[in-house]
């Protein structure tokens, strides 16, 4: 008999996130646990029995709690991640590259090439569309020296960057880690959320990202970010 794989399994779509597990019945990946979040499925007892793979369902429509995937990646180094995602974005699988990710693909894939794919994964592949292949070499090529000296410590470019935030910058930037939308961290802050649109924007500008989720991975490999003021 063929080993199985123990896999958590996360979509928000109800209907989705009971095919997939239904799909999964014919092939070596058993689902230990499913649920619409991540930190849902974190926070399912499994006993002994440790992760091997991840299935994250990702919906543009939705905000990525990058402070998830790095809980997740610390807590179970040794298990891969996939994401399968609503349509292909650049953005999306950039930020994703950095958070540790080892599978993207869309829906459209057929089930004979999830299992491939799944197969690969669990091997130490990185398995992404054939289009994304100039993206993913930059990336790999970036990651390595874009925020880290060699001793593996912030540099000083970082931490320029990191001084030009304001206070409230600073714990509008701690929100987004936390996945909080604007209405959100406009109620925490007692501010107006077309401020937070306006902060949110200069951050964005300040640290050179181009959206939120990359905005907290940023915040996240700086680990001498200060905590929100509360």
């Amino acid at each position: 008999m063929a080993r199985m794989t123990p896999t958590l399994l996360v979509d928000s779509h109800d209907l989705s996130r009971e095919g997939l597990k239904h799909i999964l019945l014919d092939s070596s990946f058993r689902v230990a646990a499913a649920a619409s979040t991540l930190s849902d499925v974190m926070d399912h007892p499994l006993g002994r029995e440790k992760p091997g793979l991840l299935v994250l369902c990702y919906y543009r429509s939705e905000e990525l709690r990058a402070q998830d995937l790095v809980r997740f990646r610390n807590e179970h180094p040794q298990a891969r991640i996939a994401v399968l995602a609503d349509r292909y974005d650049d953005e999306d699988l950039s930020t994703l590259l950095r958070l540790g990710v080892n599978c993207y693909l869309t829906k459209r894939v057929s089930t004979e090439s999830l299992f491939k794919s799944f197969d690969l994964v669990m091997l130490g592949e990185v398995i992404f569309p054939s289009v994304a292949l100039p993206l993913v070499r930059r990336e790999f090529s970036e990651v390595e020296t874009e925020d880290w000296d060699d001793e593996g410590s912030v540099n000083a470019d970082s931490e320029r960057l990191q001084r030009q935030l304001s206070s409230r910058e600073h714990d509008i930037l701690q929100c987004l880690v936390e996945g909080a939308s604007n209405k959100v961290i406009a109620r925490r802050l007692d501010i107006a959320e077309a401020t937070v649109k306006v902060h949110i924007k200069a951050i964005l500008r300040k640290i050179h990202v181009r959206n939120r989720t990359q905005a907290a991975v940023w915040a996240i490999n700086n680990p001498a970010m200060p905590q929100m003021n509360r």
